[in-house]
């Protein structure tokens, strides 16, 4: 029986019925996280206790992605604390059963990627994303993933459940670019976000890549996975271990 997040009725039912159903995503092909949060920008706990949360999880490896300058938070990482959390994700990672990565969520701007160009080298990957509302983003966010060395972008529709609308975006172009760019498109598992809806999800799974990130800010949001897991499945994505 396929799952009930398969079922809107938008070509499922003649698959099942001719036994064409994909081999689904499940929780358990979840092998790492790709963006969380520590209390060097707006996350709640160490890179050791986010680390050790997920490794109790028995995920196999996390990306720190604590945000860059020009984010629209408090606290963000500058070259100072930057270089303090890339000798603390070193020592972690050495210490702890897991593969602990050093990463960064740099913020798009007018301007591009607004962090300091030595930082890319010294990233295993760097995740994107825009947090502010302009008028236009299209633009500005096809110009980052052309330009840029970006690995992840991050929560693509940037929307926050009953609280702010999705950006006014061309989609089909950013996933073109993205795809063009072999940069793959997160769909993060926070509650208020769930990003990219699920029909997104189904439009755009044979020309992007996907991965499933909490966007986790404290060591509990580590299980969201399971909220994330469930869009692919919606959108009908084939299994992979990811």
């Amino acid at each position: 029986m396929d799952p009930p997040e398969l079922r809107e009725d938008t070509g499922e039912i003649d698959a099942a019925a001719a036994g064409e159903l994909p081999d689904l995503v499940e929780i358990d092909d979840v092998r790492g996280d790709l963006q969380l949060h520590t209390d060097y920008s707006d996350g709640s706990h160490s890179v050791r206790e986010m680390a050790e949360a997920a490794a109790e999880r028995e995920l196999e490896y996390v990306l720190v992605t604590d945000h860059g300058p020009h984010a629209p938070i408090p606290s963000t990482l500058d070259e100072e604390t930057f270089e303090e959390q890339v000798a603390d994700v070193e020592a972690v990672d050495e210490d702890l059963n897991i593969t602990v990565l050093q990463g960064i969520e740099a913020e798009i701007t007018e301007d591009g990627l607004e962090i300091p160009e030595s930082w890319y080298d010294r990233c295993d990957l760097i995740v994107a994303g825009m947090h502010s509302t302009p008028s236009d983003p299209t633009e500005q966010i096809v110009d980052a993933l052309a330009e840029f060395p970006i690995d992840i972008f991050a929560h693509p529709s940037n929307r926050l459940i009953n609280e702010r609308e999705p950006l006014d975006v061309d989609t089909e172009t950013v996933m073109e670019t993205a795809a063009e760019e072999n940069v793959a498109v997160e769909i993060n598992a926070q509650p208020q976000r769930l990003d990219l809806d699920w029909a997104s999800v189904k439009e755009y799974r044979d020309t992007v890549s996907y991965v499933v990130s909490t966007d986790a800010h404290t060591t509990g949001e580590l299980d969201f996975m399971h909220l994330g897991s469930r869009r692919p499945v919606a959108g009908g994505v084939k299994r992979a271990r990811c």
